[in-house]
């Protein structure tokens, strides 16, 4: 689950999405000051700049960590006792929030889940390393390229058949 909370939070698929004040104003806080928003007004949140911001995420927002999401247990350590790091309130918004959040928000997560046990229960993925090339070289050249992402009409790859990867039995 940390992997697909990791992944969302650096690479969501969409640019924004909307929310609106709806028929009534709305005041909101930003800092020490009060905000007033007029009735209907469209509201386009910076989810790549909420997801990382180092108010929330730290100096090392732009890296990909999937164990920031984890609690581990200090009297035992199975991998099956841990617990999942809640972001703050507005921080991270993968599946909206409040009244209007995803309804499919929870399956997704399940779904995710149950695919990659599927998947990596008896296979890992490795990088296809080009000629001459470290694994740490590979994996500073996949890190470009997932880097080299833009919106189209979702997140995509520019260059997605520069990136080779192998599935290998355990």
């Amino acid at each position: 689950m940390a992997v697909m909370l990791e992944t969302l939070r650096l690479y969501y698929p969409l640019l924004t999405f909307t929310k609106s004040t709806g028929n009534a104003p709305r005041t909101i806080k930003y800092g020490s000051k009060d905000l007033h928003l007029p009735p209907n007004t469209m509201i386009l949140p910076n989810l790549l700049g909420i997801q990382s911001h180092p108010r929330y995420w730290g100096s090392d927002r732009l890296l990909w960590r999937p164990s920031r999401w984890t609690i581990s247990s200090s009297y035992q350590n199975d991998g099956l006792t841990e617990k999942l790091w809640t972001a703050p309130k507005g921080s991270y918004m993968p599946w909206s929030e409040g009244p209007r959040g995803c309804p499919g928000k929870k399956f997704s997560q399940v779904e995710f889940v149950a695919a990659m046990a599927g998947l990596f229960h008896r296979h890992r993925v490795e990088i296809v390393k080009e000629d001459g090339e470290n694994q740490e070289e590979a994996e500073k050249r996949v890190k470009a390229l997932l880097d080299d992402s833009a919106m189209v009409l979702l997140l995509q790859l520019m260059k997605s058949e520069k990136v080779g990867l192998r599935w290998v039995r355990k």
